[in-house]
């Protein structure tokens, strides 16, 4: 192979990658709402009420688009359900720019963009997963980090795409750069070792590794000993005394086929190689060129000729072929011999879909994880929505927008790839990790109406967007911890089906407190409040486990009774 494949290793940074490109277009684009939100107004001449409608039902239908995202994802597999939304989110980019009203643009812009963007900026998250384990956590990171880079450069593009062409003529040119979604997911095939069921050889690779001091032995292949046997007895005569004296007294005058005992390892792959269609072998053959040999001191008789095999020649050498490395052969034939299905995923009814959503809600850690994701898009919401119009009710001019998207840009990217080692570690359990993050966002968020200048405001809102970020990452991660693999997938989908029904009250949210008071104070307080309820959930995390774990022994039990 051209690329090294296992877990943790060079093709897994890779996908992570491809996974980071998806996020940086999707979820970048989706952080512009405070941006996009004051065009509407000023577009449309809508409340702010009606203006946040586009993005509150957008973000709503991605949420509630999850569990049916994860049953497509598991028949049809995950890179094409990300392909499929990318198309279906760029076509509805390119209908708003047609959208006559804020109705119409809810209907584009929320309805077909955000259910595209279900489809395509969900599942990635599982294909990453299955290719690590140490480093899970950074993975994830680096993953979706990609939405903090995002942020950083449509902040610029948008606004200068709005100055050139208006609001419509941005979101036509954002239907042309959410294609570039295509290449990407085109990569998110998963690893070998879960499409063909089997684990990760890494047992090989110890092995090839053994073999490397031991010294080199001289194999003749048996066809070339039995064309030459069978050309000298075409021109002897078959009389037993004259076969003895016709001996074959050059056959090793060729150029032998020279093996090192790593050497036989990769001479068997390779032929496996070539029986079977297997492109996932752990090493490639080195071919050398050796000068020729000397003759073989020993005659050999035609009957011993045929006596000869590969076999014999192998048993001289006990230093290859001890019964540990044997066994390890013989498990690479078994695993190639063994029929493996081309995909990993298998291909479930309606009904054993929706029997997998319903028993993953009865997983006490899974519903701690959906309520922690409901409190996060809660927040996120209505915070990316009004900040840009927060900083102009304190004083701030309009221009400083982009620098505010810019600090929580800052923020987000270090709290989503900087401390992931904190958790991958084993330095603080992710329980206890979440806690904290979950109580110091809600600081921040509390302090923010305390903010009137430019610094302080950026300030908080680059440590929250870091404390969230931070949370946001570990997400994933505890997913596959408590859930089956063979449900992660539909897990994926459904851990924020709980946070599609948030963001229909987050209009009236906002309305509420600007329209009515007058001001965001009373909104960032609530958000700050519920926050600090959210971290203190966490502590609750060892009592869901141990009383998890217990509902599967009963669900054990019933099966084999």
């Amino acid at each position: 192979m051209g690329y090294s494949e296992g877990p943790d290793r060079g093709h897994a940074w890779v996908i992570a990658c491809a996974a980071m490109v998806i996020t940086m277009i999707l979820s970048g684009i989706s952080k512009m709402v405070g941006i996009l939100y004051v065009a509407v107004i000023e577009t449309y001449g809508v409340s702010r009420k009606e203006a946040t409608l586009p993005f509150t039902f957008r973000k709503s239908l991605r949420c509630l688009a999850g569990p049916i995202v994860g049953i497509v994802g598991q028949r049809y597999g995950i890179r094409t359900v990300t392909l499929g939304g990318a198309v279906i989110a760029s076509l509805g980019a390119f209908l708003s720019f047609f959208a006559p009203s804020v109705t119409w643009l809810a209907v584009c812009w929320g309805g077909v963009h955000g259910l595209g963007e279900a489809f395509a900026n969900t599942l990635f998250q599982v294909v990453v997963n299955q290719y690590f384990e140490k480093y899970r956590s950074t993975a994830s990171g680096i993953a979706l980090s990609g939405a903090c880079l995002g942020s950083v450069m449509f902040s610029f593009l948008i606004e200068a795409l709005r100055e050139a062409y208006g609001l419509q003529g941005t979101f036509l040119v954002l239907s042309g750069v959410i294609l570039n979604v295509l290449p990407a997911a085109i990569l998110l095939r998963s690893p070998s070792w879960i499409r063909n069921g089997t684990k990760p050889n890494t047992e090989m690779t110890e092995l090839k590794g053994s073999f490397k001091n031991q010294p080199r032995m001289y194999v003749i292949t048996d066809d070339y000993i039995k064309s030459n046997a069978e050309k000298r007895m075409s021109t002897v005569s078959l009389n037993p005394r004259m076969l003895e004296k016709n001996e074959i007294m050059n056959i090793a005058n060729v150029p032998t086929k020279s093996h090192s005992t790593t050497n036989l390892v990769e001479s068997l792959e390779k032929k496996l190689e070539g029986e079977r269609g297997h492109d996932n072998l752990a090493f490639a053959m080195e071919k050398e060129k050796y000068p020729e040999k000397p003759p073989l001191e020993k005659r050999l008789s035609i009957q011993n000729i045929f006596a000869t095999s590969k076999e014999s020649l192998y048993e001289k050498a006990p230093s290859v072929c001890n019964l540990k490395q044997e066994a390890s052969l013989k498990n690479i034939a078994v695993e190639h011999d063994s029929p493996k299905k081309e995909n990993s995923h298998d291909e479930k009814s309606m009904m054993q879909s929706l029997k997998t959503i319903a028993k993953l809600y009865t997983n006490p850690i899974f519903l701690l994880i959906c309520v922690c994701m409901a409190t996060y898009v809660f927040i996120f919401i209505p915070i990316m929505t009004s900040m840009v119009d927060y900083s102009q009710d304190k004083g701030l001019p309009e221009t400083v927008g982009k620098y505010l998207i810019h600090a929580m840009a800052v923020g987000d990217i270090i709290g989503r790839l900087c401390f992931g080692w904190v958790t991958d570690k084993d330095l603080i359990s992710i329980p206890r990790y979440m806690t904290l993050t979950l109580i110091l966002q809600g600081v921040f968020i509390i302090l923010l109406p305390f903010a009137f200048n430019l610094a302080s405001f950026l300030a908080l809102l680059a440590f929250y967007s870091m404390t969230a970020g931070s949370m946001l990452v570990r997400l994933p991660v505890i997913v596959l911890k408590h859930v089956k693999k063979e449900e992660q997938s539909v897990a994926m989908g459904c851990y924020g089906f709980a946070s599609g029904l948030v963001p229909l009250g987050v209009p009236s949210l906002i309305g509420h407190f600007r329209d009515n008071f007058g001001s965001y104070d009373g909104m960032y307080y609530l958000l700050g409040s519920l926050s600090i309820v959210s971290g203190v959930f966490w502590v609750l995390e060892p009592v869901l486990a141990r009383l998890n774990q217990r509902l599967e022994e009963r669900r054990e039990n019933s099966i084999k009774v």
